[in-house]
């Protein structure tokens, strides 16, 4: 066929998009109940935890328990900074968004933020 029907792939963008911006809000709203401070208004949150060493074992702690999210730390943002950066994506189910966010809670009680 030499003629694309591209209307499907508008729909599917949109459905998309929606959903992304579904979980960032999701997401957000958890972080904020469980206590963090987000301000964030894009798909890429950071989350401030402070300190450098207590940032990098609050990564690995999150890894080990299944949320790949980046810690970022001096010199990349100012000394005592330090923040996870988590990125949102349209795929995430809400089941991986609350199972995220019992793994944060945990985490911050482990972390005494």
């Amino acid at each position: 066929r030499l003629v694309r029907d591209w209307s499907s792939d508008v729909c599917s963008s949109d459905l998309k998009r929606k959903n992304l911006w579904k979980n960032v809000s999701m997401f957000s709203k958890g972080l904020k109940k469980i206590g963090f401070d987000v301000k964030s208004l894009s798909h890429i949150i950071p989350i401030i935890i402070g300190k450098e060493k207590t940032t990098l074992e609050f990564g690995s702690y999150l890894f080990k328990n299944g949320i790949f999210a980046q810690p970022i730390r001096y010199p990349t943002v100012p000394y005592n900074e330090a923040r996870i950066r988590v990125s949102i994506t349209a795929m995430l189910t809400k089941n991986h968004i609350t199972n995220s966010l019992n793994v944060f809670e945990s985490a911050k009680k482990k972390f005494r933020l």
